[in-house]
């Protein structure tokens, strides 16, 4: 559209469907996608999915964050804590279904924290364009 305060979305066939990102979560709050390179480039989320790997249930914290500001500090991103069973539980996946379709622009970015003593494993995907 010629109106330059409507934001288009991405068309996914113009897209490049990739992992973007996976390790493991550490203690503190920290970038595992971003920042997005590129005037021109948006990245879409497409999943999140964290994994503990411990033996005993924890925490993991995650958000997405704009450009020039701090990952996990509040008010700068979209996240939210929620809990995550021990290994082996039904409850030790957890899927961040409210990142999903979510746009980053230049200099946006994921970020992740575990719970203490925990070894909490992510995988994100998306369509890069």
């Amino acid at each position: 559209p010629s109106d330059p305060g409507v934001t288009v979305m991405p068309n996914p066939q113009n897209g490049t469907g990739s992992i973007l990102a996976q390790g493991v979560a550490t203690t503190s709050a920290v970038v595992v996608y971003g920042p997005v390179a590129g005037i021109n480039q948006q990245v879409e989320i497409r999943g999140l999915v964290f994994n503990n790997e411990s033996a005993t249930a924890t925490t993991v914290t995650y958000g997405a964050g704009k450009a020039g500001t701090t990952a996990g500090a509040a008010g700068t991103s979209q996240g939210k804590t929620v809990p995550i069973g021990a290994a082996g539980a039904t409850t030790a996946i957890v899927d961040a279904t409210e990142l999903e379709e979510i746009v980053l622009g230049p200099g946006d970015y994921v970020w992740v924290q575990a719970g203490a003593n925990s070894a909490v494993s992510y995988m994100l995907n998306g369509i890069v364009y």
